[in-house]
């Protein structure tokens, strides 16, 4: 792209384009050329999230590439689900395509010493976090939480075929609405939304620690950025470095 304002324009044109549509998912081919796009302007552009362009499309694009996102894993997990081969191999074409590897190698180093569980919420019908997880840190169990039904549905039935259901549960419910513990490992998801509420909710367990992944820059015309918590709840302990090619940083709270 040569200037910013061509970047500001393309991202505006987007915008336009997605709100204007019925279906965001992958049947619509216009939609996953748009959204391919926005993922290839953002990613060459250091930061636009502030340019008076592009205010409305700041706050609503998030909330559009949410719901393709998740339209786009339910169209994905089908597909892998109808393959006769009951494997990890099947997830292979797939984990080679995202950053979910890399962005968890950043993120294990978060965990205090001599972590056996992990709740990740916002885990979508394709749990590649939870799945890169057991695979890479064998003592380490996780519960998946997703408030969609049909997406927690498919999850648990990806697992079973790729043989994790001993290590990976899932419970569809609210963030909000959980039940946790003080000594509770939690990983927020991007797509996660009323944070604010949620770490209200974690404080009011006790929750000791979270961890939340955020986006800065152009990154935030796909993902909003995470807010932070009332200091008198949390403070920053650690935000990891993105990973080369990542969308994501990861951010450690601590309970004050």
């Amino acid at each position: 792209l040569r200037t910013e304002a061509d970047a500001a324009q393309i991202i505006q044109d987007i915008y336009e384009t997605l709100s204007s549509q019925s279906d965001l998912s992958p049947h619509n081919p216009l939609v996953d050329a748009q959204f391919a796009l926005l993922r290839k302007t953002t990613f060459t552009q250091a930061d636009l999230s502030c340019h008076p362009l592009l205010q409305a499309a700041r706050s609503e694009l998030p909330k559009l590439y949410s719901r393709g996102e998740c339209l786009r894993e339910i169209y994905k997990v089908k597909n892998l689900l109808k393959q006769p081969k009951s494997s990890l191999d099947i997830l292979e074409p797939y984990f080679a395509a995202t950053d979910y590897q890399e962005l968890w190698s950043t993120e294990v180093t978060l965990l205090p010493k001599g972590t056996t569980h992990l709740t990740f919420l916002g885990s979508g019908a394709l749990p590649f976090t939870a799945i890169a997880a057991a695979l890479n840190n064998p003592s380490l169990h996780i519960t998946c939480v997703d408030c969609d039904v049909q997406a927690c549905e498919l999850s648990r039935q990806l697992i079973a075929k790729i043989g994790l259901e001993t290590r990976i549960d899932v419970v569809c419910s609210l963030a909000q609405t959980m039940d946790y513990t003080p000594d509770d490992i939690v990983l927020c998801a991007s797509l996660i939304e009323g944070k604010e509420a949620f770490y209200g909710h974690l404080f009011n367990q006790g929750v000791k620690q979270f961890l939340v992944r955020h986006v800065a820059g152009s990154q935030q015309f796909l993902y909003a950025p995470a807010p932070t918590p009332q200091s008198h709840h949390y403070q920053l302990s650690c935000e990891t470095e993105k990973p080369e090619g990542c969308l994501h940083t990861t951010r450690l709270y601590t309970r004050v």
